[in-house]
């Protein structure tokens, strides 16, 4: 049997690629209120997620390129339901009432 180096190391990127937001992840869960500095990285992370999506679209309706890879999309899933999760903690810890009753 040939391994074939290169398909493990891109496989192995896109696995590693899927779960490297999981620290940002449980730092965000143990703080009270996110900085601005994770609204920023948070968005950045959406708008790559959200290019991302663009890509797999517009390669599945070109013809010549059409295939499927099952590492990258299970991953990708995977990667694109962490982000989600990440927006609503975030977006679940900017709703932290005031005194006064505003919201931050």
């Amino acid at each position: 049997m040939h391994l074939n180096y290169e398909q493990v190391s891109w496989s192995f990127s896109e696995i590693l690629e899927s779960v490297a937001v999981l620290p940002q992840l449980l730092l965000l869960r143990q703080t009270a209120v996110p900085t601005v500095i994770d609204s920023y990285y948070l968005a950045l992370l959406g708008s790559y997620r959200g290019l991302y999506i663009l890509n797999w679209i517009s390669r599945f309706a070109d013809k010549d390129e059409r295939h499927f890879d099952p590492i990258s999309v299970i991953f990708g899933v995977i990667q694109t339901a962490l982000y989600v999760d990440f927006a609503w903690v975030y977006y679940s810890r900017q709703r932290v009432k005031l005194r006064a009753g505003g919201i931050v």
